[in-house]
């Protein structure tokens, strides 16, 4: 099955990868580890991909959520911000997840 991914790298559109046959389903707004260059990100299952399938297409490593990380409301949001502010969609997601607690976010106080 081929997903459509969001990276959250600037500039770069919807990625296609492969869930592995071992692999379970993803469902819209779950988390997926997924090569990208030399790295592994994490990206966000947009959806199923549409249209032909590319010359070369490369497998997601794991599926994290069994339930969407983000809901559908969220996914969709974040899309439409992106295409209205010509943002990478990654980029819209990352910003609409929910920080883990032990990430660094910067913070002002007054």
């Amino acid at each position: 099955m081929l997903i459509s991914v969001a990276v959250p790298v600037p500039a770069l559109p919807l990625l296609t990868y492969r869930l592995p046959p071992e692999s379970p389903a993803a469902v819209r707004g779950a988390r997926v580890l997924v090569p990208l260059g030399r790295r592994t990100v994490t990206g966000i299952v947009v959806g199923p991909a549409e249209g032909p399938e590319p010359e070369s297409v490369r497998d997601a490593f794991e599926v994290l959520d069994a339930t969407p990380f983000l809901p559908d409301e969220v996914v969709d949001l974040a899309l439409w911000v992106a295409d209205y502010y010509l943002a990478s969609p990654g980029d819209a997601l990352a910003s609409a997840a929910p920080r883990s607690p032990g990430s660094k976010a910067s913070r002002t106080t007054s």
